[in-house]
Formats: C-alpha cells, structure tokens, sequence
C-alpha cells in the first residue's frame, strides 16, 4: 500500500509541472527521479517508442505529443511503472 501511494504521488507531482504557465518548458525526462522512496529507476523509454508503447496499452491512438514510461524497482521486489502522457502544452 505504501509503494501505491509513492507511485501515485510521483504521477500527481509529475502532472502538475507540465501545465504551468510562465515557466521555461520541462524536459520530460527531469520528472522521473532516479529514486521514488526506495525504489530505483531502472528503466526509462521516451519519444517515439513511448508514444508508440502508450497507444499500444490503449488499443488506438490517443492523441498525445509526449510520453513517457519509468519503471522503478527495489532490489527484491516487483517493478512499479510510473506513465507520463503529455496531450497539450498550456501556452500563457
């Protein structure tokens, strides 16, 4: 349950970032830490094979301009993924 929670924190504290106005634009990459609590990033796809990856998982294309998928993990337990989906920039 606790892991759920770091996961689902990391998702809200990565949306957030992406929607602000009147900041310099965010590399997608800089919202997955190398480390969420104890978990360790061991994996992380971007551009064209995550949009690619993302679409796949939903059965069509959803229309999104940027993704991404993390995949963290401790050094005896299951991987968590964390997904970043990207549909539009907020221009201020």
């Amino acid at each position: 349950m606790k892991k759920m929670h770091i996961i689902i924190s990391a998702i809200l504290i990565a949306i957030i970032p992406t929607a602000a106005c009147n900041r310099q634009s965010q590399s997608l990459k800089s919202l997955f830490p190398e480390t969420i609590d104890e978990l360790q990033r061991v994996q992380l796809i971007t551009g064209i094979q995550a949009l690619e990856k993302i679409n796949k998982l939903h059965g069509k294309e959803i229309g999104i301009i940027e993704g991404g998928i993390g995949t963290y993990q401790t050094n005896n337990g299951p991987p968590a993924m964390v997904w970043i989906c990207v549909k539009s920039r907020i221009e201020c």
